[in-house]
């Protein structure tokens, strides 16, 4: 899928006649890269284009031909998205998800500023994140443990944004977030937490604390988003004492909306370089099989939904010791969302879960204490005796 996004407006600044000729541009490369026959123009200005009978490799050097072929006279004016299935497929599915694939495109905002008015380059991160969120009060990350349930040891946290006021209380931020998810604008609040979290982790080396695994979460919007990898890269770049391998990707089970080909490959492009990913809330609603059976994460989290009613409900103290048993089958960590009380500890123990995460433990806090509680503790099984 390609298109041009606010195309009446481009028209109105640069001209109808430009307009046309960027269409038909991006048409000529579709039909030269791609066969003409399985072109189609769907919108005014969007273009799709289904390939059959094509290899995975030979498919994306297709794509990123075509994306270099149209950049070279409309670098940033364009977006672009593809998706790929094996064997049978469903040519209208395909279809949906490369759009929203290609929706995720944001490199199109960033080069030209008549186009949509951008938060100023000269702002920090933070202020671009407050801008987008709207509130008097300012952003900041708030970290809950994750704990090993055999003798309280710390195992890793999960970095999660808050917004406070000037006076250090807790504003709302729920509906804000859900409308930046809506609006693609999301990815804002996602490198904002994971710069944030890296800032924290490379002073507490300065300091020679014990290092931990720390994950942060990044939405499906994010994640599909071209720059992504570049832009984790970035932030990265600017924490040398930080290895990456501490660094966990989490993403939500609503990412198996997508084929597993095309979250196969980013997930290959991202551990490259030593990051790793964790399936968030598996087993909520409708579970996706295949994705934990053909994607390879390092850690896969239990949503609360099965947590809450192990202890008498029999059902899912069976879908929980077999998910156990296919995490420890395949290398990846199992964590347990939704811990509240000592019962539920000891029903995932003796269903073999080792490590939880939840209000027993601890709700999400500030970095500071955090720091305090967890990591000058000369010893954390006193934590929890």
């Amino acid at each position: 899928m390609v298109d041009v996004p606010e195309y009446e407006k481009l028209k109105e600044l640069r001209g109808f006649e430009y307009g046309r000729e960027m269409l038909l541009h991006i048409s000529n490369v579709l039909m030269e890269v791609f066969d003409k026959t399985q072109l189609f123009h769907t919108k005014e200005a969007e273009f799709l284009v289904l390939c059959t009978d094509v290899i995975y490799s030979a498919f994306l050097e297709h794509c990123a031909r075509a994306k270099q072929m149209v950049g070279r006279q409309n670098k940033g004016l364009f977006r672009m998205g593809c998706t790929w299935s094996e064997g049978i497929f469903n040519a209208r599915d395909l279809v949906k998800k490369a759009r929203s694939i290609m929706e995720c495109d944001d490199s199109w905002e960033r080069s030209e500023v008549w186009l949509r008015p951008l938060v100023q380059e000269n702002l920090t991160l933070e202020q671009d994140v407050m801008a987008r969120l709207q509130t008097e009060g300012y952003p900041t990350i708030y970290l809950q443990p994750k704990i090993d349930m055999r003798d309280g040891h710390l195992m890793g946290a999960e970095a999660l944004v808050r917004i406070l006021d000037k006076d250090g209380k807790l504003l709302p931020h729920g509906r804000v977030i859900e409308e930046m998810e809506e609006d693609g604008t999301i990815h804002k609040v996602d490198y904002f937490v994971l710069d944030r979290l890296m800032s924290t982790m490379n002073h507490w080396q300065e300091k020679g604390y014990t290092m931990y695994p720390m994950s942060s979460n990044f939405s499906r919007n994010t994640l599909l988003n071209p720059s992504a990898l570049a832009s984790v890269l970035a932030i990265m770049s600017r924490y040398p004492l930080v290895s990456q391998d501490l660094i966990e990707i989490e993403i939500t089970e609503t990412a198996g909306d997508f084929e597993n080909n095309t979250f196969e490959e980013l997930i290959r492009r991202f551990e490259q370089y030593g990051l790793r990913f964790s399936l968030d809330d598996f087993g909520s609603g409708y579970s996706n099989m295949n994705m934990l059976a053909e994607l390879k994460f390092h850690s896969v989290k239990l949503d609360r939904s099965l947590i809450k009613n192990i202890t008498e409900n029999s059902t899912s103290r069976m879908i929980v010791r077999d998910l156990v048993h296919i995490c420890q089958s395949c290398n990846m960590i199992c964590v347990a969302e939704g811990v509240e009380n000592q019962n539920q500890v000891a029903v995932l123990l003796e269903n073999g879960c080792v490590c939880g995460q939840g209000f027993y433990y601890d709700r999400p806090i500030p970095v500071e204490i955090f720091e305090e509680k967890y990591l000058k503790s000369p010893d954390m099984r006193e934590v929890y005796r």
